[in-house]
């Protein structure tokens, strides 16, 4: 059995755009291919194949459709949240932490600027 390289991963919100952003570190340039509810997945520039990041915009509104098909790419990586005690966790765990601590604010989380 191949051991799962877990990414860490910076995830930022940005309040007033209703935009929240994850970052898989270190950054890379990279391009973007959207998937449906304004779910965008960030390739690197020069490894198009290679999955650097993901956007989602009006976050709070398109929550609700997580389960969807098609909404949410279907990768096989697993994220520690810097600055977070999320380890580990899969995308859709990821979004459903931020969705509690950045939109419902059952953690205090300030928001910041987009990246």
């Amino acid at each position: 059995m191949v051991k799962q390289e877990v990414k860490e991963l910076e995830v930022r919100y940005h309040s007033a755009k209703d935009t929240l952003y994850l970052r898989i570190l270190p950054p890379h340039p990279a391009r973007m291919e959207e998937t449906d509810y304004d779910f965008y997945v960030r390739y690197d520039w020069n490894h198009p194949t290679q999955i650097v990041g993901f956007e989602w915009l009006d976050f709070s509104r398109y929550f609700s459709v997580l389960e969807e098909p098609g909404v949410i790419p279907n990768v096989d990586m697993h994220f520690d949240v810097v600055g977070a005690d999320l380890r580990n966790a899969s995308l859709k765990e990821v979004l459903r932490w931020a969705y509690e601590k950045y939109v419902l604010q059952t953690e205090q989380a300030p928001s910041i600027s987009p990246p």
